[in-house]
């Protein structure tokens, strides 16, 4: 959408992240409100990465090992 930030969360649904994965999306939702589109994607592999307008701001595998 135009004039807004796009957020993908992309999270590993047999590693159980669906719930950090919505806790994100609520509380990036709480602070941009309608300035931002929120994605979450299910995906495998111990994934749990946030992405703003095609930037990786955020990888659990390369914060936490």
């Amino acid at each position: 959408m135009e004039g807004k930030a796009h957020i993908e969360i992309i999270y590993c649904v047999g590693w159980g992240y669906f719930l950090q994965a919505a806790w994100i999306a609520a509380e990036m939702f709480a602070e941009a409100g309608n300035q931002v589109d929120i994605t979450m994607t299910p995906a495998g592999g111990g994934t749990l990465e946030v992405i703003l307008d095609g930037d990786k701001i955020y990888d659990r595998k390369a914060e936490d090992g």
